[in-house]
């Protein structure tokens, strides 16, 4: 009797009942919605999502390239009066989010920017002391 599964309760019946309904409606609902779209001629007016190989290349960073970017976000923070989120230095820099990530770690590591928030709410300010190194 030891290695006997033991009978699901009926919480988890329920929540994979729910699961399996949530999942049929969804499916049904996209049908309808894909004849719909169909019907109208709106299908042929849809751009196919690009391949990968349409997807431009990734771009590796080499020392020179982060070495810019790090002056300009240190430049960019030196004119702000106020902390800079990293949504509003990719708008300036014109680069994307993602590209900034690197680099603004490798400032606050060497103290020369300061972070404060998380998520969503981070923002990154000038240090009050800066650090004789060099950004990287």
């Amino acid at each position: 009797m030891q290695n006997e599964p033991r009978p699901a309760d009926d919480s988890t019946r329920a929540r994979g009942a729910l699961r399996s309904l949530v999942r049929r409606l969804a499916e049904e609902f996209a049908e309808r919605l894909v004849a719909e779209i169909d019907a109208r001629g709106l299908l042929a007016t849809l751009e196919p999502r690009p391949t990968q190989a349409a997807l431009p290349a990734r771009i590796r960073r080499d020392d020179v390239m982060l070495d810019t970017v790090c002056e300009q976000l240190l430049a960019f923070a030196r004119r702000s009066a106020e902390p800079l989120a990293i949504r509003t230095m990719a708008t300036e820099l014109e680069l994307p989010r993602t590209a900034l990530a690197h680099p603004l770690r490798l400032l606050v590591a060497r103290g020369l920017l300061v972070r404060t928030g998380e998520r969503r709410g981070t923002r990154y300010a000038l240090a009050r002391t800066k650090s004789k190194r060099a950004p990287r």
